[in-house]
This record gives structure tokens, sequence and C-alpha cells, in this order.
């Protein structure tokens, strides 16, 4: 129950601000934070970027976004657009945004980073995964890094997006279970690569990230309600 109320908060939030226009979209992410401003983040936790990589990624991200929303401002008005042509519209932005963003990280991720930025972009998944961002900020070792980034990936593949679209339809809950099991297998298999200390460190950041992921939640269903 409470996985789902924060799919319909989410819902409401982001049909809000796409009716809101995408200036604002725009601004909200490289400005001003907030559930959409996680977007390069997740990204960068599927990659498992250390940290001067991930800033590289995130702060490219957000030039790369303003750039395409405000190309599309004068073409889209989603105020007067059904539910499905918001979708199909903000898909074809996504597909803008990581076209975009592959050739201008070129110099700054390996052949098969990019090739997963249009998958994991495509999830529009906007709230981490404490357990792959944890895992991350752990800073795992270069040698650590190459084994762990299959599964990081794998997992990455099954994210649900915390909304459902069009706005007002069901929760997969067939995705929802494949993500739930791809993630116990990825928390079984992390668990055997790495030590004693890295578990530990492994484990006290997930629980900060889990706090983070809950604050996030209660501060959006206190300004939106369970709508």
């Amino acid at each position: 129950m409470k996985k789902h109320a924060l799919f319909v908060v989410t819902a409401f939030v982001f049909t809000g601000i796409m009716i809101g226009g995408l200036p604002a979209l725009a601004q909200q992410s490289s400005q001003q934070g907030g559930f959409r401003a996680e977007a390069p983040k997740i990204l960068c936790d599927a990659l498992l970027l250390k940290a001067d990589k991930a800033e590289k990624v995130i702060s490219t991200y957000n030039e790369v976004r303003t750039q395409v929303m405000e190309s599309s401002q004068g073409s889209t008005d989603f105020q007067n657009m059904s539910a499905e042509e918001r979708r199909e519209r903000m898909t074809k932005i996504q597909s803008e945004i990581a076209a975009k963003l592959k050739p201008a990280l070129k110099d700054t991720l390996s052949a098969t980073e990019l090739d997963a930025l249009e998958p994991i972009l495509a999830r529009r998944v906007f709230f981490p995964v404490p357990e792959m961002r944890a895992l991350r900020l752990i800073e795992p070792t270069d040698a650590l890094r190459e084994k762990l980034l299959p599964l990081t990936l794998k997992l990455a593949k099954t994210l649900v997006s915390p909304f459902p679209f069009p706005p007002g339809q069901p929760v997969d809950e067939e995705a929802l279970k494949t993500f739930e099991k791809e993630k116990a297998s990825f928390i079984a298999k992390v668990s055997e690569l790495l030590n004693e200390e890295q578990k530990k460190a492994w484990e006290t950041k997930t629980k900060e990230t889990q706090k983070e992921v809950d604050d996030m939640r209660e501060r959006m269903q206190q300004r939106f309600g369970n709508r």
C-alpha cells in the first residue's frame, strides 16, 4: 500500500508539472532539484560511477535536458494534450535527451556505459534504489566495480517507473514483481562479492539512502496528499 500511494502521488506531481509547461519542468530539474533531479543520479547509480565521473554526467545531463526542453517549448502544448499524447511527447523528449547525451559523454564514459544510457533513461524512474545508490557511494575499487557493474546494469533494466502512464492507469503489478525478484537476486550476489568491511559500509549507506527516499515520500504526501 505504501508503494502504491507513492506511485499515485508521483503521478499527480508529474502530471501537474507537464500541464505547467516545459520551461517549468526544465527549471525544476536543473535548478530546484526535487524528484526529477534524481534521474541523472540514478543513471550514475546504474553505471556505478565514481564521484568525478558522476559529477560530469549529472551536469552534462542537466545541460542537455534544458536544451531539449527549451527547443520544444514553442511546439509543445501539454495543457491541451490528452494523457496519451503527453506520454508520447515525453517519450520522444526522453529519447532526444538520450541521443544528445551519448555524444556529449563520449570522452567520459566507456562504450558499454554509453550503450546503457538510452535503455536506463527510458525507464523514467525518479526515485533511487537505496541498495544501488549505496553501492555507488561506497566507491568500490576498479577490480570490484568490474564484477558489480553487470549486476547494477541488469537491475536497472527492470526499474519500474514511479507513475503509471497514462496517468490514472493501474500500477503494473507484473513489472513490480519482476523488479522485486531481480532486486533480491542483486542483493544476494552483491553480498557475495563484498568483504565484511565493504558489506557494513554498504548496509550503512543503504539505510541512509532509504531514509532520504522515505523523507522525500513524506514531503510529497504532505504537499499533495494521497491523490
